[in-house]
């Protein structure tokens, strides 16, 4: 079956609700990515080579291992932190003046009890990307921005129709890079225009995608009930699944160029339609 009409048999059942339809759209999206050799995540912190894939699948693997075991240790203990630290200006260059700066900042602008320093923050990703290196003062910049994507103009490069840019999606600019460098613990702020603000949003837990990716859970907090995100990173292809008190809403965005919209838009039952926007290269 044509990978873009799966999506039309979940979407001839009547009553679905919308979640369950972001889930199955999310999955097929996921998996025919997946099949791709290009490990890449982020243009600027993950190199675009085959051997890539498995050895940033194992180091997103051990997340959890590290946060709670090396973690803690390196919290408990600076003196491992500032050794690991001090190989880590001399293999980079970075200027010990430049470090303390972006210490400082990092203190300043992040307040995630489980990364509570830069340097922890430091080992955690270059445990997960073994390949790359985080220069300070870039992290602490892309920490600073407090939104994952703002919003922008319609984007003439996406395969959309007219009807389909007037139907009341809301166009974006979404850095993928911003998303690579979350932790568990960590704070978004999640613009939704169609809503009139931002919404808040923690992150509980980073899982691992076979692909190389990941996915990013967690729910909003500044809502009375318990709502639901969910934002999945793929070499290309940003996706997400947000529960609203004013219903879900799905993103997606190729190459940080996309759109958010209401998932009542995205998943027509009438005539059977199905928007999405075809991944890269397809």
């Amino acid at each position: 079956m044509n990978k873009y009409l799966r999506p039309l048999v979940v979407l001839a059942v009547v009553g679905l609700p919308s979640y369950s339809l972001y889930s199955y759209w999310q999955q097929q999206q996921v998996e025919e990515i997946g099949s791709s050799n290009d490990s890449s995540i982020s243009k600027s912190y993950v190199n675009k080579t085959s051997g890539d894939s498995g050895t940033m699948l194992n180091g997103v693997n051990t997340l959890s291992s590290l946060s709670e075991k090396q973690m803690a240790s390196a919290n408990k203990n600076p003196h491992s932190v500032v050794t690991q630290n001090t190989t880590y200006i001399q293999n980079n260059k970075v200027e010990p003046k430049q470090l303390e700066s972006a210490r400082k900042r990092y203190s300043q602008v992040v307040t995630n009890s489980r990364y509570p320093t830069l340097d922890a923050r430091i080992t955690a990703l270059e445990t997960l990307y073994p390949q790359q290196s985080f220069k300070p003062n870039e992290l602490v910049d892309l920490l600073a921005e407090p939104n994952a994507w703002q919003p922008t103009s319609a984007i003439q490069e996406l395969p959309l129709t007219p009807e389909q840019r007037n139907d009341g999606r809301k166009f974006i600019e979404l850095k993928p890079e911003r998303l690579l460098v979350m932790l568990p613990g960590d704070s978004l702020e999640l613009p939704i225009e169609q809503l009139g603000g931002n919404l808040q949003m923690k992150v509980d837990s980073r899982e691992a995608l076979p692909n190389g990716g990941f996915v990013l859970h967690g729910r909003l907090t500044n809502t009375d009930e318990v709502m639901r995100v969910t934002l999945t990173q793929t070499p290309g292809l940003s996706l997400a699944g947000i529960d609203t008190p004013k219903g879900h809403y799905v993103l997606q965005a190729n190459d940080g160029q996309g759109w958010i919209a209401s998932s009542d838009i995205l998943f027509k039952q009438e005539g059977r339609k199905h928007d999405m926007v075809a991944p890269p290269g397809s």
